[in-house]
């Protein structure tokens, strides 16, 4: 969940099978000249030898193979023209290999339009830093070429190039030949491509957008590939160029209810939680979320891969919600200093399944209640869902640190499904007697229930330990000294529903899938206060980690 900068000033290139022909070194025969182990790497098995006799013969077999190599290496389809386009546009450029600087340099003699003065940089094995696969190696070739590893693109054949820029923070190009290595999804490196000629529009979303609105050929092409509102007969006008406003056709759902909720704090996936939140709350009323608008303000530099990634996020959130993105705006300023999401969702339900609308008030008489003394308080899941994908990932190294395990993150990281509460929402407005449904955002379980009291204008009593916390959440929130009560809980529904039917509701929430406890009940109307001992806090939890 860590912000991750797109921009990329710089390219590190791998030199052979990358910038030159590939198969021009025998690596299969050199192992067998030296007595390599399939396993192992050449450079790796020369490092090992402690007969120094025996390391002299194997490093000469290795020098008069690359040799051989050097002296017959071509340049890589496309590879002279990409180097001098990138001199061109003002990137830096740098090559960083396992092979010998003599042997790179030989092999540029090949090259009719490049020689070594292209290059920033050219780090080998015979510098003073590890090899490849270790990233001190893309540091320190990034120092040289001076550029922030964070904003180099490290392209090369071999995964440990992949393995190398990931470490190091940079971003990640597979360059393919003849077939797509198993190992491929392991290092999972940003691009994939078989031809170096594509690097130029890798790097074209890479480069910072002007300030203003976006550029309408970007705006067009990005727009074209929302697939949520595509095909959908309630979509009159949809989003477009030129379009400033969407409309829709409601049909014979005669009430449309709306929410509006901005995204400001920092997360790699804003447009997830944009769709998420605004759905979640729009679901605690009982209606159907079927349309959303975005606005996205984004600071100077952002580029159109930053673009490109909210949107693809807002689009693929929103088409497994079931919901159409329909229209929003887009624009850089210098107002905010990272991507800022302000969502609108819109949803149709009747005036007799909409949640927590009072009845008509006879004339004379007091207003009518929201809940009625006995009905139970339901919660789903458990406490503090969001706080822990928060936590485990922004706090992931002290975490470690105190001894909270590497696979316990991993299984918080996958928790991001159950930030929705869409399932249990659809589930519960089918009982006519609940009567008000709440999703636990910022200030947790604790603020959620007090913040239903004032809805309901009731006094409800809770038991803090029938209230569900994963082993997870409590090991994070243990190794943190936090709270996980009053830990941010996107993914955890409050459900107030008559004593009559919170037991069949129980019942068909888990048959779905879904946990629920029964966490406390209404004793009685027009004092809106919590008892049971549940914990107050002043501030969400969170808020104690911020720098």
């Amino acid at each position: 969940m860590a912000v991750r900068t797109s921009t990329i000033e710089a390219i590190i290139f791998d030199f052979d099978a990358t910038l030159t022909q590939p198969h021009a070194i025998d690596f299969a025969a050199i192992k067998r000249g030296i007595g390599c182990p399939d396993e192992s790497t050449i450079l790796d098995y020369l490092s090992s030898l402690e007969d120094q006799a025996e390391r002299a013969r194997a490093y000469g077999i290795l020098v008069e193979h690359e040799r051989i190599a050097a002296e017959t290496a071509q340049p890589g389809d496309g590879a002279e023209e990409l180097v001098l386009y990138l001199r061109h546009r003002g990137y830096r450029v740098g090559v960083l290999t396992r092979n010998s600087t003599e042997s790179v340099h030989r092999s540029l003699q090949n090259f009719k339009r490049l020689t070594a003065d292209h290059f920033d940089a050219i780090v080998s094995r015979d510098d003073p830093v590890e090899t490849k696969p270790h990233p001190e190696s893309v540091r320190y070739t990034a120092e040289l070429i001076g550029a922030a590893a964070e904003r180099v693109l490290v392209v090369g054949d071999h995964r440990h190039d992949i393995d190398a820029g990931r470490e190091a923070g940079s971003w990640t190009c597979l360059l393919l030949h003849d077939h797509r290595p198993e190992w491929s999804d392991a290092v999972a490196a940003d691009y994939e491509l078989t031809s170096l000629t594509r690097i130029a529009g890798i790097l074209d979303d890479h480069r910072p957008l002007p300030m203003g609105k976006l550029p309408n050929t970007l705006l067009e092409e990005l727009l074209e590939s929302i697939r949520s509102s595509a095909k959908r007969d309630d979509i009159l006008i949809g989003a477009a160029v030129g379009r400033d406003y969407a409309a829709v056709h409601v049909g014979n759902r005669p009430v449309v209810v709306a929410k509006s909720d901005p995204i400001t704090f920092p997360t790699a996936a804003p447009g997830r939680y944009a769709v998420m939140v605004n759905a979640n709350d729009l679901a605690c009323s009982g209606a159907e979320p079927r349309w959303f608008l975005c606005t996205a303000l984004l600071p100077a530099g952002s580029t159109a891969y930053d673009i490109r990634a909210i949107l693809t996020d807002l689009d693929q959130t929103c088409l497994r919600l079931g919901v159409a993105l329909i229209g929003g705006h887009t624009e850089l300023t210098d107002a905010v200093c990272r991507p800022v999401l302000s969502g609108t969702m819109l949803g149709t339900t009747t005036p007799t399944a909409l949640v927590g609308s009072r009845p008509p008030q006879v004339a004379g008489a007091a207003e009518p209640a929201l809940v009625e003394p006995g009905d139970r308080l339901l919660m789903t899941k458990s406490a503090a869902i969001e706080g822990s994908l928060i936590l485990a990932a922004q706090q992931r190294a002290t975490l470690l640190g105190r001894g909270v395990s590497p696979q316990l993150l991993e299984e918080i990281a996958g928790w991001e499904e159950k930030l929705s509460v869409l399932p249990e929402a659809r589930i519960a407005r089918r009982y006519n007697e609940v009567r008000l449904l709440h999703d636990v955002t910022e200030g947790g379980v604790a603020g959620a229930v007090r913040e239903l009291a004032s809805a309901a204008g009731a006094r409800l009593t809770v038991d803090p330990s029938r209230i569900a916390v994963s082993p997870a959440t409590t090991a994070v929130c243990n190794a943190l000294g936090c709270s996980p009560l009053g830990l941010i809980g996107s993914g955890s529904l409050l459900v107030v529903i008559g004593a009559s039917q919170a037991d069949a509701l129980q019942r068909e929430l888990l048959a779905a899938g879904i946990a629920v406890a029964d966490i406390g009940e209404v004793v009685e109307q027009g004092t809106a206060e919590v008892t049971g001992g549940l914990p107050r806090f002043v501030g969400d939890e969170l808020s104690r980690f911020s720098s």
